[in-house]
């Protein structure tokens, strides 16, 4: 018996899968795919096995959850390619949020973690030198010990909102020591203190303000991608599931959006998948393929139970197919209880 779960196995879906693999190697012209299926028809498991065909693509995969923010996609977008390269964006969070650039402050933990490593992993002398390279003055910095002065040094960095230079520079004199600390990113914790100030900031703006700030958040992201783009040269592959009825109409807006702004970069690869097509205000021909995915046939059933390794003859086929319609969820469901019937003979 086959120790697959179903949810691992892909049956057909070749057409979509062999477009998306020439998306992935910039042989198709168009670089937006949108996919079009009823319940149960094996939207997400397509869009699991795409994640896995762009394994060498840096790729988001976004569930547009009912009730969820645009803004909170795109914090989850930065955090996956790596949130200290999205400066353009951070800046439209700090107006948004109404914060000067560079005003964090590190948390408790990241705190002590930094005055440990100033005041263990620091001579007295390679302490001296850090202050003069920062352009602080050791002898001024209150306390007679090295903690007591790398207090000082921590709590004025905050104060004049230089701490991601002091840090910056700390990890010049010691990247062993804070490669793998969670304080090694300043511009990462800046992005997370300020993703609670920008929602609640959102939150209070009248429908048309909401808009242009998400509009400017959205542009400023892209901007920053593109420049990503010309440092490595590489594609970006969005997969956003569960484009459905129920998601809010702003999330419905923004992918819109989303598209509208994408679809000038070939290098964003971007496939939609949900219960409808986004309406889409410009021409679609070049840049967009569009396909509905249909029920399986009864060769396609055969093929699952045999991956399955439930090998079936053509009259249970027969049987299964009208039973579920063809459905893949409905299928996998009745292939996994027989296959777990036949575990327990």
């Amino acid at each position: 018996m086959s120790k697959r779960e179903t949810k691992d196995i892909h049956v057909d879906r070749e057409t979509e899968k062999r477009l998306f693999s020439r998306m992935l190697k910039s042989e198709e012209p168009a670089h937006i795919l949108l996919i079009q299926a009823d319940g149960g028809l094996g939207k997400t498991s397509l869009l699991r096995e795409f994640r896995e065909m762009s394994q060498s693509f840096p790729t988001v995969f976004i569930d547009l959850a009912p009730h969820r923010a645009s803004e909170d996609i795109l914090f989850e977008c930065c955090l996956r390619f790596g949130q200290a390269t999205f400066s353009q964006f951070r800046e439209v969070c700090l107006k948004i949020a109404g914060t000067a650039p560079g005003s964090a402050a590190l948390q408790g933990e990241q705190r002590r973690e930094l005055r440990r490593v100033l005041s263990e992993k620091f001579t007295l002398d390679e302490l001296q030198v850090l202050c003069f390279d920062f352009d602080v003055s050791y002898d001024e910095l209150s306390g007679n010990t090295k903690s007591s002065k790398a207090v000082a040094l921590i709590t004025l960095a905050e104060r004049n909102n230089q701490l991601p230079e002091l840090l910056e520079l700390v990890k010049e004199y010691r990247p062993q020591e804070l490669s793998g600390s969670s304080i090694s990113s300043p511009q990462l914790e800046l992005t997370q203190l300020l993703s609670t100030q920008v929602k609640t900031e959102l939150s209070k703006m009248d429908h048309d303000q909401r808009r242009t700030s998400r509009r400017l958040l959205t542009a400023a992201f892209i901007d920053d991608l593109q420049q990503m783009h010309r440092d490595r040269r590489h594609s970006f592959v969005f997969l956003i599931d569960t484009y459905n009825e129920e998601i809010i109409a702003e999330v419905k807006e923004w992918v819109v959006d989303f598209l509208n702004r994408v679809r000038n970069y070939h290098w964003l690869i971007v496939v939609v998948a949900g219960r409808k097509f986004p309406s889409l205000p410009f021409d679609e021909r070049d840049v967009c393929n569009k396909h509905v995915l249909l029920p399986f046939e009864t060769k396609d059933i055969d093929q699952f139970a045999r991956e399955m390794e439930l090998p079936l003859e053509p009259d249970n086929l027969k049987l299964i197919f009208k039973g579920t319609k063809g459905v893949p969820l409905l299928l996998a469901t009745i292939l996994d209880n027989l296959s777990k019937e036949e575990a327990n003979q």
